[in-house]
Parts: structure tokens; sequence; C-alpha cells
């Protein structure tokens, strides 16, 4: 498959969300004999683990739907990217907006998260996953560090959980560029 960003329509022409998202679209394949898995923070960060994406075809976790401060989601072109790279609907797609993630990082409501960490942990055991390409820590964007810290705390679950050990490797996805860090 030869894709390029002109093959999907740009990121602005998205409609709004609803205010309760619906839920995934049952028609996104699902790729039973994939051992890797995609979590990310948020649409569009598959874009830079495409090639990758095409020849795993990984079961994809996205935490967030790209909505930002612009209220407006990202998730449709996400799907479309999944659907033509036969990649599987694994879980999180369209949970939170991005606001909503960040009211309860500050409000300190964990358990959404831990109840993730858990689904994503039983997603990573039931399908003996080998491969975890993710997000990084970046100390810039909560969402970003967030998802990292699922991956982790999901790993570790998961390795009590099989009754293999769990041998599988991390694909650190950057920044899309360098951020200044203050300190």
């Amino acid at each position: 498959i030869n894709l390029t960003l002109d093959d999907f329509p740009s990121w602005n022409s998205i409609p709004k969300n609803e205010p309760n998202p619906p839920s995934p679209p049952e028609d996104l394949p699902v790729n039973t004999t994939s051992r890797s898995l995609l979590v990310i923070a948020h649409p569009g960060h598959e874009l830079r683990v495409f090639n990758w994406m095409q020849q795993r075809r990984p079961g994809a976790f996205i935490l967030t739907d790209g909505s930002g401060s612009a209220k407006e989601g990202r998730m449709d072109e996400t799907e479309q990217l999944l659907r033509a790279v036969s990649a599987s609907r694994a879980g999180w797609l369209e949970s939170y907006a991005d606001r909503e993630v960040y009211r309860l990082v500050l409000e300190g409501h964990a358990e959404p998260f831990i109840n993730r960490a858990r689904e994503l942990a039983q997603y990573i055991a039931a399908h003996e996953i080998e491969e975890i390409a993710g997000d990084m820590i970046e100390g810039y964007n909560p969402s970003h560090d967030l998802c990292r810290n699922l991956i982790n705390a999901a790993v570790a679950l998961a390795g009590l959980m099989g009754p293999w050990p769990l041998p599988w490797s991390r694909i650190r996805i950057p920044p899309a560029k360098a951020r200044s860090r203050r300190y």
C-alpha cells in the first residue's frame, strides 16, 4: 500500500464531536494475528510510525480524540488510516476529549486511567503482545506522558497475568519536533 497524506482529507475538515462520542465503527478490521500494538495519546501520532504500521498491522489504543483546544476530534482520518493498512481496532478509540483528560489529571482522578491500564494489560496478555509502539514521556504534554505511563503499567500488569516471559520491545514515538524544556 502506498499512501500519502493527500489520500486523506484535511485535518481541518473533521466535523465537530458530539457531546457523547459514538463508539468506534464496527467496520474496522480485526487482525487477530498481529503481536504488535500501537498505543498513542492522540490521533495523528500513528503517522510517525506509518511504515511500521504497514508491516506489523498492530492493534491500536488511542487515549484521546485529538480535539485539543479546538473541540474538534481527529479520529476519522486515523480510522481511515487503520483500515488502509489493515490494522486492528483494539480499544480506547475516541475514549476522551483532550480537555477531559486534562481535567481528570488536574482533579486527581486516577481511577479512569487505572482502568485503562488494566484494559491495556488484558489485551497485551490475551494477545501475547511482543512489540509496542507508543508515545514517549517528554515533560511537555500531559497526555503523552500519561500514555507512556499507561503502557509501562500495563506491561508490568500483563507480565503478572501471562504465563510467558513478556518478550516485548519498545518503540518510542518521539515528539514531532524538539521542544525546549524549562527547568
